[in-house]
């Protein structure tokens, strides 16, 4: 018997290829940033093999709404030509060209059905579930990856950009969970549900603001949507009350904390003693108004003493760096002042071996020690803040520094209002502005704006960021998709994220948004369709 090779490879020939490889670069976007880039290719491949090129042309060419969109990359081109840096500038380009190769094959393929949409965002959930559980077991111990703070958890990718998947697959399983049609499985919706309260947990140990961030505004877009679903009026105003009172006890959680704060105790700064309980002398830094717990750091120091002390019971030196690469003995100030401790080696003596450990990890205050807790996150952003408004280095402070960004990438508008700078010369702007304002951050953190408008209205000044707004905002429109909960909670948790990172300047940011953003404007046709009251 002769082997059908033949008829196997026309079998091969004639599967999907081109969903297939969607299915796949979806799958692999929480994971690899090669493994997406191969499946993109295999997207390439069977979309030019999938289909007559005359047929994708003939959609293609009738499709207004990709030459709307079509305009943000020729923006893009057009500032490269006023621009001196033509290198970073075709980088630039090449980091870009998923927002045009995206739209030009998803435009002008064959529609999708419901039920191949539905298992994208399956798929693409599931994925970001296991690389969630992978994650897990960093932060649980259960693998020999160490780290310090719970963002390196997410060992795959930034964190930030983790969070922006993970909301999108978690509202995308809440979604699926109240619309009726489609079930792939028995007890579906309970197991969306379940898989969602997951996503929500994890992104609260990974400690994104951003992530957050965006649960809350997009979570409160859902419970609105549910809210007007409901007919019952009691069930109304049991929400309505929930949504009143819950942003109302956020705010009053937030002033306590604040309150707690700024709550100095006394005895950390007044009557300051000149002599520890050994007849040495303290060091008092009055100057130095650093604040850990409600006590200055920098008060009751005596490093004969407390580099005597450790030295003896810890490998890390004390004039040396702690596991971050921090100078250990400040982390020790800060830490021994977090617990009401004075720095000599009377305080020292109530260190347990925990609290040396954390020391070394370069935790600068015992309260960090509680991993399941949002309270560190809350006090670390007011603790920057604070430092900052008292003229503190704002560099390595994820808060404070995108101040100083934000200054910058608005300070370089104000000199290019029009056209901008220009695709090629946004980084050199950003040098040259350090420079000249000897700015305080450190020069291995003098990063641009972190703030994708602001990068778009500073590269192209006002007439292009008006051209992109259009091109963005205005393709949805045509194809109706603006009734759509799926697409708008998915837009909105880019346009979200646009705020506080230059989204669309890394492969895998651009890959994201221009994936999602094509397949839901044009890879299905459906009517207006609301959340419906699961039965």
């Amino acid at each position: 018997m002769i082997f059908p090779l033949k008829e196997i490879l026309q079998k091969i020939g004639r599967l999907p290829w081109f969903y297939i490889g969607i299915c796949l670069t979806l799958a692999f976007l929480p994971f690899s940033k090669f493994m997406v880039t191969s499946f993109e290719f295999l997207m390439g491949v069977g979309w030019l093999f999938g289909e007559r090129i005359i047929n994708k042309w003939n959609r293609l060419k009738h499709c207004n709404s990709f030459w709307i969109f079509f305009i943000i990359y020729f923006v893009h081109i057009i500032g490269m030509f006023y621009s001196d840096n033509l290198s970073y500038a075709i980088k630039d380009l090449r980091i870009k060209l998923p927002m045009l190769v995206f739209p030009i094959m998803i435009a002008s393929a064959p529609s999708f059905t419901q039920k191949q949409l539905k298992f994208l965002m399956i798929a693409f959930s599931f994925a970001v579930l296991v690389s969630t559980l992978i994650c897990a077991t960093v932060f649980f111990g259960l693998t020999p990856y160490h780290y310090t703070d719970n963002k390196q958890i997410s060992i795959f990718q930034s964190h930030v950009r983790f969070a922006l998947l993970i909301n999108i697959s978690l509202f995308a399983l809440l979604y699926y969970a109240y619309k009726n049609t489609i079930r792939f499985f028995k007890h579906e919706r309970i197991t969306y549900i379940l898989v969602s309260v997951w996503f929500i947990f994890f992104l609260i140990i990974l400690r994104s603001i951003t992530g957050v961030v965006v649960l809350f505004l997009i979570g409160l877009v859902f419970f609105v949507l549910f809210l007007l679903s409901q007919p019952n009026k009691l069930i109304r105003r049991i929400f309505i009350f929930m949504a009143i009172f819950i942003p109302i006890l956020i705010a009053v959680y937030l002033v306590k904390v604040i309150e707690k704060f700024y709550t100095i105790d006394a005895s950390s700064y007044q009557n300051l003693q000149t002599h520890t309980a050994n007849g040495n002398l303290y060091s008092h830094n009055t100057a130095e108004v650093t604040l850990e717990n409600g006590r200055y750091a920098y008060t009751y120091i005596c490093e004969e003493e407390l580099a005597q002390e450790w030295n003896k019971r810890s490998p890390y030196q004390y004039d040396g760096l702690d596991i971050r690469k921090q100078p250990l003995k400040y982390t020790l100030f800060r830490y021994m002042t977090s617990k009401g401790l004075r720095k000599d080696s009377a305080g020292f003596s109530k260190m347990t071996e925990k609290d040396i450990q954390n020391v070394e990890k370069g935790l600068s205050n015992h309260i960090f020690e509680n991993k399941y807790s949002l309270y560190p996150v809350v006090y670390q952003t007011i603790w920057q803040i604070d430092v900052y408004l008292k003229g503190g280095n704002p560099s390595a402070h994820s808060i404070t520094q995108r101040i100083e960004f934000a200054k910058a990438g608005f300070n370089i508008f104000k000199n290019n209002p029009i056209f901008g700078v220009g695709t090629g010369d946004v980084a050199d702007e950003f040098k040259k502005y350090y420079e000249s304002t000897n700015s305080r951050l450190d020069v291995n953190h003098r990063l641009r704006s972190h703030n994708q408008y602001l990068t778009f209205l500073l590269t192209f000044g006002i007439v292009g960021f008006c051209a992109i707004l259009f091109g963005l905002f205005a393709p949805p429109w045509i194809e109706k998709k603006y009734s759509d909960i799926l697409f708008v909670t998915t837009i909105l948790i880019a346009l979200i994220s646009f705020i506080n990172e230059d989204t669309l300047e890394s492969q895998v940011g651009v890959t994201f948004f221009a994936l999602f953003y094509s397949i839901f404007v044009w890879c299905f046709k459906k009517e207006p369709e609301q959340i419906s009251n699961p039965s």
